[in-house]
């Protein structure tokens, strides 16, 4: 049995695509991902794509117009949602979308619901799903107020 020793693997233009520290940890410095958070941002009612102010984002793949995520390459990705409500500002139930847009069509991946029942209610989603190079990822609210702060979180990161 042979034994490959190395350190780093780089591109031929000299990019370093995978590294592997003294313990045998792999890191991948070029996995696109996304994190984003809700802080200073006002409360978002019923109605539209959500916004958020992106902490990281490796492959400027964020738009914060039409606050979309283009997929920078084709393959699973791992999506992670997060809000917490408050009836003081919106008595309705949350209810939000994860889709994305392919040629123009719209396709749900998953929705995130909570009934309205306490002031406080929170909802988050997890998700694991296949997509192709320039698709738009988009978490919509469908109802129910998108706090804030760091309560409401999107996370976004390549698989594989």
């Amino acid at each position: 049995m042979s034994n490959l020793l190395v350190q780093n693997i780089k591109h031929t233009n000299g990019t370093t695509a995978a590294t592997v520290d003294s313990t045998g940890r792999m890191q991948l410095p070029q996995l696109p991902h996304l994190h984003g958070n809700r802080e200073g941002l006002t409360v978002q009612q019923i109605g539209g794509n959500i916004n958020y102010n992106i902490v990281r984002d490796n492959y400027s793949g964020w738009n914060s117009t039409n606050h979309q995520y283009t997929i920078p390459v084709t393959g699973v990705y791992h999506f992670g949602f997060t809000n917490i409500g408050n009836t003081t500002i919106s008595t309705n139930d949350q209810y939000h979308k994860l889709q994305f847009v392919r040629g123009g069509t719209t396709i749900e991946i998953a929705r995130a619901y909570h009934s309205n029942d306490i002031q406080h209610e929170s909802v988050a989603l997890s998700v694991t799903y296949y997509l192709q190079q320039n698709d738009l990822v988009e978490m919509r609210n469908q109802a129910g107020a998108v706090y804030n702060s760091y309560y409401n979180t999107f996370s976004i990161c390549f698989m594989g």
